[in-house]
């Protein structure tokens, strides 16, 4: 089978990666183009790597599906892109609301709603009549109405996957899908054991990345559509 992977220089997107090569998938490895040692080390696993610095921007994604006319078609598409501070979880958590960057908010909408659908409109016509998306969300959803924790100020964070979460119900229901029988799977874990959160304060419990990786896995070889949270 050939997979296209967006976000492959993050935690999830690299052990996802590696696992297709192991199965003896053919895989193509999307990186921003920064990351050049990355690149290096995908490319030594034997992932075709190719760049595109910002999945949100339109023109960006549709040169990027461009390099791929006239070739084989994706069976698979992965969108695991995500974002990792330099001081990880807690800087990701630390602003209420009220003291919230707009640039945050604004990037984990480019993440986590524009993103993917730009990459649902130019690339599905790179994936083969039958084929899929692997869209990655969070479990963080499941806390709606319930009182977060008081160092988790993630409302912002919650409230842009809760919105990516109605895109893809109405990718699902797209014409264009139906008609090429696309599945669109959604893989929700909550928080996963990466370097992300390897700074206090932790998670007492998390989903192994392993784990998150056999998941989307096993979507990308389902023949029904695949909708799960992993929680630990």
């Amino acid at each position: 089978m050939k997979y296209l992977v967006f976000g492959a220089a993050g935690s999830i997107g690299g052990v996802l990666v590696r696992q297709l090569l192991s199965a003896g998938h053919e895989v193509i490895a999307s990186v921003r183009e920064r990351h050049v040692r990355v690149e290096e080390e995908l490319s030594e696993a034997g992932a075709q790597v190719a760049a595109v610095d910002d999945v949100s921007d339109l023109d960006q994604v549709k040169a990027f599906a461009a390099r791929f006319a006239g070739e084989r078609a994706f069976d698979g598409i992965v969108y695991a892109v995500g974002h990792c501070p330099p001081k990880g979880f807690p800087e990701a958590i630390k602003h209420p609301l009220s003291q919230l960057p707009l640039a945050e908010y604004l990037h984990e909408i480019n993440m986590h709603q524009i993103g993917p659908l730009v990459v649902f409109q130019q690339m599905a016509g790179c994936v083969a009549d039958g084929g899929c998306f692997v869209f990655m969300s969070s479990a963080i959803t499941r806390l709606k109405g319930k009182p977060f924790p008081s160092f988790l100020h993630a409302h912002h964070h919650a409230g842009v996957i809760g919105a990516g979460d109605w895109l893809v119900d109405g990718m699902r229901e797209d014409p264009m899908v139906a008609k090429r029988g696309i599945k669109i799977h959604r893989i929700a874990p909550a928080a996963v054991n990466t370097p992300f959160h390897d700074i206090e304060p932790r998670v007492p419990k998390m989903v192994p990345i392993a784990t998150v990786a056999e998941r989307i896995v096993f979507a990308l070889g389902s023949p029904v559509v695949v909708d799960e949270q992993l929680v630990p």
